[in-house]
């Protein structure tokens, strides 16, 4: 058995919008989240505080997530405008 796909990690139902984005991409990449906080200098924990949904990512952080996995960032941060504007009942707090 391949380990790589022993362990390649599944979306979870708990991921904010933006975590499927940045799963989906890190899975066709075959890459995970200790990763890409490696690639963009970041804690493990914040990455994964993005993922969950718990922390809103800016901007510039959005742009250099984008930029390693390779989608685009408008489509990134209209998740994330989407996704807090939901959380804030539609006050946009940005």
């Amino acid at each position: 058995m391949n380990s790589k796909s022993s362990r390649k990690r599944r979306h979870c139902e708990n991921d904010s919008k933006v975590g499927s984005i940045i799963m989906a991409a890190l899975d066709k990449m075959e890459r995970n989240q200790c990763w890409l906080s490696r690639q963009v200098k970041m804690t493990n924990s914040y990455i994964y505080q993005i993922v969950k949904g718990h922390r809103r990512p800016s901007y510039v952080t959005v742009i250099a997530i984008s930029t390693i996995i390779g989608v685009d960032k408008d489509i990134l941060w209209n998740a994330v405008q989407e996704e807090w504007s939901e959380k804030n009942n539609g006050v946009d707090n940005s």
